[in-house]
């Protein structure tokens, strides 16, 4: 049996192993750059909501100290009769 072509065999089975490892070298780097960034995007959001939720809960509070200003509702006041 001629030992020749299995030798060609396993550098070729080497070099595809090879390549694949490579690619999948790149493939988990390119991954890994997406996921951070759709972490730092994620992030950002959720500190610009942060902010928002602040000022939306100052801006409830204002209102509704204001409302208790304006709407005073006296006990024991009836309407003047006319």
């Amino acid at each position: 049996m001629n030992q020749r072509p299995a030798v060609l065999l396993y550098s070729a089975a080497l070099a595809s192993i090879a390549a694949a490892l490579f690619h999948a070298i790149r493939s988990e780097r390119q991954t890994t750059a997406l996921l951070r960034e759709i972490h730092n995007t994620i992030e950002h959001d959720a500190t610009r909501s942060r902010a928002i939720y602040r000022v939306l809960k100052k801006q409830r509070r204002v209102l509704h100290q204001l409302s208790e200003y304006l709407l005073p509702v006296p006990k024991g006041v009836e309407k003047p009769a006319s």
